[in-house]
Parts: C-alpha cells; structure tokens; sequence
C-alpha cells in the first residue's frame, strides 16, 4: 500500500511542478496581443467539460477500487484501477493547465490565463491519492 501512495506522489507532485514551469513559460515569453473572447470562452467551456469528466471518472474508477481494497487490500486488480483512476484524473487536470498555457500563446491577458493554472494544481493537490 505504502509503495503505492508513495509512486502516485511521485507523480502528482511531478506534474505539478510541470505546470508550474508551464505558468513560467507562459509568463515570461507569451505577451498579450489581440484575442478572441469567443476563443477564451470556448477553451474555458472545454475546461469545464473536462473537469467535470475526470471527476466522474475518478470516483467510478477510484471510489470503486477503494471499496475493493477496504475489504480485501491485497488485491492486485484493484490496486491497478485505483492507479489508473488517479493517474487518469491527474493528467485530465494537467491538460487544463495545458489550456492555460495555449491560451497565453494565443493572445490571453494573464487574469484569462491564471485560473486554468490555479484550477489543475489545486486540483491535482486537493484530490490527490489517499489510503483506502
């Protein structure tokens, strides 16, 4: 079990600080320039979306592996869906940050780009691996 909060937090932590360094690019090298509102408010609908999906797919694919593993912790197969669920939800989460980023690029002011970060590592640090 400690192995396998130990390699979760490892990689939590590991894409966290990617999108850290991702805020810095987009900080420091994108500049604002013209910009669509139309394209922000679709990228924040699509941001949306996803969070809402990896929330219900964390839960499906966690929620049911933990009620697994409370009753018999050993079992391999509900250690590797209890992985995927996390692993998945967090990559979901860095693909907002990831909207930041593109957004930055594409012309957003830095009030528009801030909140997908704020948004994935609060996420990925607020919902992180937890014992079952």
């Amino acid at each position: 079990m400690e192995k396998n909060l130990r390699f979760m937090n490892v990689i939590r932590i590991a894409l966290v600080a990617s999108l850290v360094l991702y805020a810095a690019v987009a900080f420091t090298l994108a500049h604002p320039r013209e910009f669509s509102s139309m394209f922000f408010y679709a990228i924040a609908a699509v941001a949306v979306i996803i969070l809402v999906t990896a929330f219900q797919l964390r839960e499906r694919m966690v929620g049911g592996a933990e009620e697994v593993l409370r009753t018999s912790p050993d079992d391999a197969a509900a250690w590797v869906r209890w992985r995927k669920g996390h692993i998945l939800f967090f990559c979901l989460c860095e693909s907002v940050g990831l909207y930041g980023l593109v957004l930055r690029f594409t012309g957003a002011t830095a009030a528009q780009a801030i909140p997908f970060f704020v948004v994935a590592i609060a996420c990925m640090l607020l919902f992180g691996p937890q014992r079952p």
